[in-house]
């Protein structure tokens, strides 16, 4: 049954004991919570001490049967209830209160079902007013040193019966104010201004901590996880909730993604509800970046936590209507930014745990102000999220540039600098996090603030050990030729790059010039290796990982040249045997980089011939050392190549290639042999003019070794694997090879990545 029908038939109705209240429960709100769980939520009245959900079941056996229950302190309260997410697709349930202590005995005994939010004796428009009080007066002490002025505001504040406590949050200089309801309100620091003093970026380069939490790995990759993948979703959210004059990088970012094809929202604000909406356990979030003011505050305990700015204004009637659950479990919270009549409500880690739902493998990328938090960095974690990265300290206005890059080089964009001339490929997460540090780009760009006393804020890494973000597409860095072993009497390809742990069959492919090939293993350490098939296709390699979306690498040419090799063999009169060949020499030459803004070098790439040479012998003339005397060559034969791992019997005329050169120019051996036969008549008259002809099979060979020296090359631009002839005596014969000039199909261009 559909979600929208279930919730109709979800009743519920207030039960009255025979000490129950002259009054039913009403229903405030009822909804599908993030997990898929159906939740009720009804307001109890003062002196209420217990409370319960009782069910029905449609079509089970008659009667209410208490499902959860648990104990009031008698103070007004919210209670929402919820069902297992398992609990079936339809029923009536009702909820129950009254004043007894004794709490109805329930067949679940798990917390996670029912939570209990106490009204707060101060009213929220009691804080509003503290707060838009608190702004009034440290703007009039705005003359005054900074260290007074906050020290005559948290005099003032702490002078209030309604305050338990005030204090500055350092660094960042907000303002905390925890109300004796435990409530923390935030006054917001003044923004600091850029003036004269500022006029570049901080150069000086800051270590980053240790992540105290086991079983997280903080600052780059993970050093031993698992479960390295895309994210498990296509869906991405690009937001941004700061100030006009910031600059946006969220339609960037977002566009790249959909060229990757991810589904992308955007937006442009982020009221509460939005937010809340973004994701569920059905529908997580794979991909978030999210431009923010991060608002630092101290809790209770003393440590220190930051919550997200909505910039959405608070108001008495949100925070008693629908944002009234939120408020009393301290999901949200207010915050007074500078200028501003009214306070903003911010998002902290309890919402991030309660509303949000990220997929394995999933990235955060969070552009705020202390957003590196640990405590908001746990919550991200918490809700799935697979890696988090945010700013240390304060970030300026130029703070969206290193996440651009973040993404640029995670997708292999080639948009944002520095811009290799060769352009790259996309890389994974734990390379493109230690180039930026190892480079300095994961400092924030900005200049100094007036009076600044410390680097620049640095982006700080946090992974989950096991699902952490690995990559958002795959990515070829080199393609070389494997030989045959036991068990594969054939020759293979090896892809070397970032694919992730196999997906399954159903869910990967690899392609050759359009061709689905046959992949034999794939694994996230060694790679992937794919039988070559004859014929072999022409064209470029990529790899496809279709599971819960469509991502393509890039693609990696393997170049092929068919060179027709001639080789000549002349004995005495006109005696010639000639083979025609065409060779068949495939390689990956395009290139390879380990990260970005590296060198492109070029590996040495071994080949070897597949059953796809072919060769013809002929042979032709006469000799005739002595009157009635003669020897003829006619006839021929035809050359055919096999696979190098071929183990069956062998043809009789072979045609056997192999060798190592690079894309650069180099040629480290090649190697090439063939033999052909024809037929020998030989002539001879007897002293009585008797004519006598014997024929015999006769054969050349070749043996490339001193043909090929030097070595061929293959010119570094053009990739043209260049021509040759050579002459060189047998006994009282000469043997010639020659070759052309041969163009590649296949070859790398100016658009291939590397």
């Amino acid at each position: 049954m559909k979600r929208h029908l279930l919730s109709a038939l979800l009743l519920v109705l207030g039960v009255l004991s025979i000490n129950a209240y002259a009054a039913d429960l009403v229903v405030e709100e009822s909804r599908f919570d993030v997990d898929g769980r159906f939740s009720v939520q009804v307001p109890v009245p003062a002196g209420t001490r217990h409370a319960a959900l009782e069910v029905m079941k449609s079509g089970g056996s008659p009667g209410w049967r208490t499902l959860v229950s648990t104990a009031l302190d008698g103070r007004k309260a919210r209670v929402i209830f919820k069902l297992p997410a398992d609990h079936g697709r339809s029923a009536l349930v009702r909820g129950k209160a009254g004043p007894e202590t004794s709490v109805p005995v329930a067949e679940l005994n798990d917390p996670e079902l029912i939570t209990v939010i106490y009204e707060s004796p101060i009213g929220e428009q009691i804080k509003i007013d503290f707060l838009k009080d608190a702004a009034a007066k440290l703007k009039g002490w705005a003359s005054l040193p900074r260290a007074e002025a906050e020290a005559l505001l948290i005099a003032w504040a702490k002078s209030n019966p309604l305050v338990a406590d005030a204090s500055v949050t350092e660094p960042g200089g907000n303002i905390s104010i925890r109300f004796t309801d435990d409530d923390i309100v935030v006054l917001m620091a003044k923004p600091r201004r850029y003036g004269l003093e500022g006029t570049a970026a901080s150069t000086a380069r800051m270590e980053i901590p240790e992540a105290p939490t086991p079983g997280r790995i903080q600052n780059f990759g993970p050093l031993a996880a698992t479960g390295l993948s895309l994210p498990r979703t296509k869906h991405a959210i690009s937001a941004f909730s700061l100030e006009s004059t910031f600059p946006s990088s969220t339609a960037t970012i977002a566009g790249w993604l959909r060229t990757h094809k991810y589904e992308v929202d955007e937006y442009p604000a982020t009221p509460v509800l939005t937010v809340k909406g973004w994701s569920s356990a059905s529908n997580p979030i794979g991909v978030l970046f999210w431009q923010v003011h991060g608002c630092q505050y101290t809790r209770k305990n003393g440590t220190l936590s930051t919550s997200i700015v909505t910039r959405e204004y608070a108001t008495d009637q949100l925070t008693n209507g629908p944002y009234a659950a939120m408020r009393g479990s301290g999901q949200l919270g207010l915050a007074m930014a500078d200028g501003e009549t009214l306070p903003y409500y911010t998002i902290t880690g309890t919402f991030i745990r309660t509303n949000m739902r990220f997929a394995p493998n999933s990235l955060v990328v969070m552009d705020a102000c202390f957003g590196a938090n640990q405590d908001l960095a746990d919550a991200f974690l918490a809700a799935g999220c697979g890696s988090y990265v945010s700013w240390d300290w304060m970030s300026g206005p130029e703070s969206g540039k290193p996440c651009r890059k973040i993404f640029d080089r995670l997708l292999g964009m080639n948009k944002e600098a520095p811009i290799s001339t060769i352009k790259e490929r996309s890389f994974t997460v734990d390379v493109v996090s230690r180039w930026m540090h190892l480079r300095g780009y994961d400092q924030d760009p900005s200049m100094p603030f007036p009076n600044q006393d410390r680097p620049n804020a640095i982006l700080v890494w946090h992974h989950r050990q096991q699902n952490p973000a690995h990559m958002l597409r795959p990515s070829i860095m080199r393609i070389l030729q494997e030989a045959a072993s036991p068990g594969e009497k054939f020759s293979k390809y090896l892809l070397e790059g970032d694919f992730g742990d196999d997906p399954g069959p159903a869910y990967r492919t690899v392609k050759w010039g359009g061709k689905v090939m046959d992949v034999l293993r794939w694994d996230e350490e060694d790679g992937i290796v794919f039988r070559i098939p004859n014929p072999a296709p022409v064209g470029s390699v990529q790899v496809i990982i279709n599971r819960e979306f469509e991502s393509l690498s890039n693609e990696v040419p393997i170049t092929e040249w068919t060179v027709p090799f001639t080789f000549e063999h002349r004995e005495q009169g006109s005696l010639k045997a000639t083979i025609v060949t065409n060779v068949k020499i495939r390689a990956d030459v395009h290139g390879e980089r380990y990260e970005p803004e590296g060198q492109v070098t070029y590996l040495m790439k071994p080949f070897g011939n597949i059953a796809d040479c072919k060769g013809t012998a002929t042979a032709s003339g006469t000799y005739s050392p002595a009157a009635g005397e003669s020897y003829t060559w006619s006839g021929g034969s035809s050359l055919v190549s096999v696979d190098g791992g071929f183990d069956g019997e062998m043809p009789p005329h072979l045609i056997v290639n192999s060798g190592a050169f690079t894309g650069a120019g180099q040629t480290m051996f090649f190697g090439l042999s063939f033999s052909g036969s024809f037929t020998q008549t030989y002539k001879w008259t007897d002293i009585d003019g008797t004519v006598y002809t014997e024929t015999s099979d006769y054969s050349t060979d070749l043996d490339g070794e001193d043909f090929f020296v030097p070595l061929p090359k293959i010119n570094a631009t053009t990739y043209v694997f260049g021509g040759g002839s050579k002459t060189l005596p047998k006994g009282e014969a000469t043997e010639t090879l020659s070759w052309p000039s041969t163009t590649p199909l296949s070859k790398p261009t100016a658009e291939t990545v590397r």
